[in-house]
């Protein structure tokens, strides 16, 4: 099989259940990295690229013309968050969203919330480790020698 096809079998399956039910997960950096990990994972296989070959996923995905995994399931929320403000309030895709829950707060630290996920993708906030994605490809590699 060419390398297009392996793409678009990817595309079929692989992300399909990769990004399944994602509008209403809260990912945590942990399942991010896993995300991550299993598309490079699928992708050096496609290319025949092992890790000792030192690429880097950025070239990686440059030359597959894949997408990184997790700003795609970002992007997936935002259009459903979109989607759902659009509704009637009737809805119950709504009240949820809309739901604030009464009493008293836990002590401690509070746990990452989707009400605060859909906050930071309404106001187009990003994370600072995206840094990562603008490096370039033509990196210097160092062979080290015993003398």
């Amino acid at each position: 099989m060419n390398k297009e096809t392996k793409l678009r079998i990817h595309n079929i399956t692989a992300k399909a259940a990769l990004i399944f039910g994602s509008e209403a997960w809260v990912l945590k950096k942990r399942e991010e990295q896993r995300l991550e990990a299993a598309q490079m994972t699928f992708l050096r296989n496609l290319l025949g690229i092992t890790k000792l070959d030192n690429e880097k996923n950025q070239c990686i995905r440059e030359k597959t013309g894949a997408q990184n995994i997790v700003q795609e399931i970002k992007q997936y929320q935002k259009k459903w968050l979109q989607h759902v403000q659009r509704m009637d309030t009737n809805r119950l895709s709504k009240q949820a969203l809309q739901y604030k829950t009464k009493g008293r707060k836990n002590t401690g630290r509070q746990k990452k919330r989707k009400r605060d996920q859909e906050t930071r993708l309404a106001f187009n906030e990003h994370d600072d480790d995206d840094d990562d994605d603008l490096q370039r490809c033509d990196h210097v590699k160092f062979s080290f020698s015993i003398t």
